[in-house]
């Protein structure tokens, strides 16, 4: 009989995957739409908050405690070692492993673009979904859904605008948008498998590294991905950056 535990992370699969799925298919009716750039750019910058408060104030410190309890004598911030691990992780993956290959890009867009940001999403999204599965608590459980909610509409928005400047075919769309909509579900199912399998001591040490791996991919999200392009958008700044602090206010009142 499924615990409670796993039947709200089923909950949490069914809502992440309706989500992306919902953001990828928006782009198509929204594609002609005056303020679409402008949501867009400010829901980005809430999303951003999230991640910002939901890596420092939720994943790193439970990491650290996970880890703490399981490696013990060792007087070295090994949590905050495999945090920059995990910025460093997707910093090489983006910005040096992909960089040469995105191609020409078109005003219309390029299609190695295209699918270099699924398989950088991807990347992300199954760090964070690992870190859902394997955490234990609910409160721990919430604050990471809602950071990956925060964002996984957008950046599947984000996704099916970049699918339609390079010009795919609907087929291509949808295959594209089921295939990155599925990765938090599949890292929320490898994280808790995982973690239901190994011992307590284990599991706890794999819920620490991923809970502090995420934690650097979510400031990479927040810090490279969305805070330095949106900003460098004048418009909207002053509301942009109080839906950035609302971000953060979310996560700090979650940890009470």
């Amino acid at each position: 009989m499924l615990t409670d535990q796993y039947l709200l992370k089923l909950v949490f699969i069914v809502v992440i995957f309706a989500i992306g799925m919902a953001g990828g298919l928006a782009a198509i009716g929204a594609q002609h739409s005056a303020r679409r750039e402008l949501l867009f750019s400010v829901g980005s910058a809430f999303a951003a908050g999230i991640f910002l408060g939901a890596g420092l104030i939720h994943l790193l410190p439970d990491g650290i405690e996970a880890l703490a309890g399981v490696v013990t004598g060792v007087d070295f911030p090994l949590g905050f070692l495999i945090a920059a691990l995990g910025f460093l992780l997707v910093t090489y993956i983006e910005m040096v492993y992909l960089a040469g290959r995105h191609g020409p890009r078109t005003e219309g867009g390029s299609e190695v673009t295209a699918y270099a940001l699924v398989v950088i999403l991807s990347i992300h999204s199954i760090l964070a979904g690992a870190a859902l599965g394997t955490e234990d608590t609910l409160v721990g459980s919430v604050a990471i859904f809602l950071a990956i909610i925060g964002h996984k509409g957008a950046a599947a928005f984000a996704l099916g605008v970049e699918f339609q400047r390079s010009g795919f075919d609907r087929s291509k769309y949808i295959r594209l948008l089921l295939t990155f909509a599925s990765m938090t579900p599949l890292g929320i199912v490898l994280g808790a498998g995982l973690d239901h399998l190994l011992q307590a001591s284990y599991g706890r040490l794999f819920e620490g590294i991923f809970d502090c791996l995420a934690a650097g991919t979510f400031l990479y999200i927040a810090i490279i991905e969305i805070i330095g392009k949106e900003f460098a958008n004048r418009t909207a700044r002053q509301f942009k950056f109080a839906m950035l602090c609302a971000g953060i206010g979310l996560m700090s009142v979650i940890a009470l």
